[in-house]
């Protein structure tokens, strides 16, 4: 990830889903989850588990530039 100049957490797990037709389902799907860090901007990401295109899903989160910092302009 050193060319994104970010550094970040990316993680699968079990998570619930809702359906209109049938309801809560506890262990209804997988989810992604991302926390991406530039050092001064964050980012924090999470599928539902409906979608289960992950490598769409890390193609976007691949994508992410933080813009550097604004800099204050001294008084």
């Amino acid at each position: 990830m050193g060319r994104l100049r970010w550094k970040g957490l990316l993680a699968y797990q079990t998570c619930g889903i809702s359906d209109g037709d049938t309801g809560f389902h506890a262990y209804g799907g997988t989810c992604l989850m991302a926390v991406l860090d530039s050092g001064q901007r964050q980012v924090v990401a999470d599928s539902v588990g409906f979608f289960q295109d992950f490598a769409t899903l890390r193609a976007i989160l691949y994508s992410i530039r933080f813009d550097p910092a604004p800099t204050t302009p001294q008084r």
